[in-house]
């Protein structure tokens, strides 16, 4: 999965009053990976930039402690034995709850003689840019033999938690090597403002200019530090000087000037993510479609595919679990639009597309428990029939999405079926929606031999490529199944917003969360 379209980083300011210690610790579990940290808050007041990643869980553990010194007897005759005994008061928040409710703040008493407190405040959030930069090297040192050099440069910025005598650096980029030439003018360059920022507003950034050598160690020409607000200046000139060659004049030692680089363009662009476009009011829609023709079996045959049990769960049921619990991770809602097809419901003559809960008017279903109660009561009311109709429920959803604009509302289709189907038509049926604010899921709940579907993987024509395939083997394991779908239809939805040129109007991340809390019911 794509991690940069689901993370954002944010800042938290961390306040502590009392007499107690102090330990939180951020808990966070991401598409691909967990992030730990301890912090151990000595001062009153504290700032910590941490990622938030739609999709993932986080959470911070606020612990007030004290250390109580306390004597016990180990041995009969023998002295007293000292050990440190630790009391503690916690208490925990999620992430997702810090950024609705904007600040945390609790009272910690751990004894009459211990109260202390602490609040945990939303601060603002770092901005997703990325910066493109062309830099020009003037009369640099010639290293070479021959009289010239063979220069680049490598862009470090200043770690944040660096001693306060000794400044640590961290790479973010470094140039192409431009050979025997003192006057380079390097190719661009590029880097995001979350790798550097710096929540003082006054990053240190230091450029390193080397010449390149084939067989010996390259050879260092000189340096300048500055900071970031100053680097986006397009014609600003630095100095670039040797610290280890330093010459004495009339006035004392100092540094020789080794050349100087210059910053000849930069350009700032605004990269929209999965993120912004939900911040700025877009809506999820997932509907859900259930295949019930003749080919999965009768209900009441133990080798159907739709066969009820009170003790196992059957395929179909194990795949609606499973993958709506992934879905419901892009929603704002727990709502479901749900249909059956491929089966003649009781309350009509004929086959088609039909509403789980055979309500024409409203086919919404709550929860995922409720859609998984739907379809039990559904499958005993449906006669299987020997007709597909994926088709018909491809061009039918299709057909919806022109009722709203793309800035309010992107449909996510996931049929499930048991693979025994004419994948030609299907795959015309998906192109043709290449177009429309639309990713379409199959989801096969039968692991069947030379399965076609896998196509749709891959042999998509279109403008974009909108289509998932999940097999069933796939389905069982869960962080998997969250890293392909989640990362694919956030990329879907990216891929459709830049076609259509889509500028979010972007709040700020407390007030998009705080209008989350309002919504219920978007139609």
């Amino acid at each position: 999965m794509d991690e940069n379209s689901l993370k954002t980083e944010i800042l938290i300011c961390i306040e502590v009053k009392g007499n107690c210690k102090w330990k939180f610790e951020i808990d966070h579990f991401g598409s691909s990976k967990r992030l730990f940290e301890i912090l151990e808050i000595n001062s009153e007041k504290n700032i910590v930039q941490i990622p938030f990643i739609i999709g993932g869980q986080g959470k911070i553990i606020v612990t007030a402690y004290i250390v109580v010194e306390t004597s016990i007897i180990c041995e009969a005759f023998s002295p007293m034995k000292r050990i440190n005994e630790i009391k503690s008061s916690v208490r925990e928040i999620s992430l997702i709850e810090l950024i609705k409710n904007g600040v945390f703040k609790e009272n910690f008493t751990i004894n009459k003689y211990y109260n202390s407190e602490a609040t945990i405040t939303l601060g603002e959030e770092i901005p997703n840019e990325k910066f493109v930069m062309f830099f020009q090297g003037i009369n640099l040192d010639k290293k070479d033999f021959f009289g010239s050099s063979d220069p680049y440069l490598i862009i470090s910025k200043e770690k944040i938690n660096s001693p306060e005598n000794f400044t640590k650096w961290e790479e973010i980029c470094r140039t192409n090597i431009i050979k025997n030439n003192i006057n380079p003018i390097w190719d661009s360059i590029e880097f995001r403002s979350q790798e550097v920022y710096d929540y003082r507003q006054e990053i240190k950034i230091k450029i390193d200019c080397y010449d390149w050598n084939k067989k010996k160690p390259h050879e260092f020409i000189g340096s300048c530090e500055t900071k970031l607000r100053e680097l986006l200046i397009p014609g600003t000139k630095l100095m670039l000087y040797d610290q280890k060659d330093i010459k004495k004049s009339s006035s004392g030692y100092i540094n020789k000037c080794s050349g100087s680089i210059q910053i000849n363009q930069i350009k700032i662009d605004k990269i929209y993510t999965y993120l912004d476009y939900i911040r700025a009011g877009l809506n999820i829609c997932v509907v859900l479609g259930i295949d019930f023709k003749i080919s999965n079996g009768e209900f009441t045959n133990y080798l159907s595919l739709h066969y009820l049990s009170n003790i196992n769960k059957n395929p179909y049921e194990k795949a609606l679990e499973n993958i709506v619990s992934v879905l419901e991770k892009l929603k704002k809602t727990d709502k479901y639009y749900v249909y059956g097809f491929g089966g003649i419901p009781e309350s009509q003559d004929t086959p088609g597309v039909f509403p789980l809960n055979f309500n024409q008017d409203n086919p919404v279903i709550n929860k995922i428990e409720g859609v998984i109660g739907k379809y039990r009561e559904a499958v005993k009311k449906v006669i299987p029939y020997n007709q597909e109709f994926i088709s018909q429920m491809i061009d039918g959803t299709n057909a919806s999405t022109g009722n709203y604009s793309y800035a309010e509302l992107y449909t996510v289709l996931t049929i499930f079926t048991d693979g025994k189907n004419n994948v030609d038509i299907i795959k015309e049926s998906i192109e043709r929606t290449s177009r429309s604010p639309l990713s379409i899921i199959i989801v096969g709940v039968e692991e069947i031999v030379n399965n076609t579907f896998e196509i749709l993987n891959e042999e998509i024509q279109g403008e974009r490529h909108n289509a998932i395939y999940i097999p069933k083997r796939e389905i069982e394991d869960l962080k998997k199944l969250q890293e392909k779908i989640l990362g694919k239809i956030i990329k879907q939805i990216e891929d459709f917003m830049r076609r259509v040129e889509y500028v979010p109007n972007i709040p700020t991340l407390m007030e998009s969360y705080r209008r989350l809390r309002k919504i219920k019911k978007f139609f």
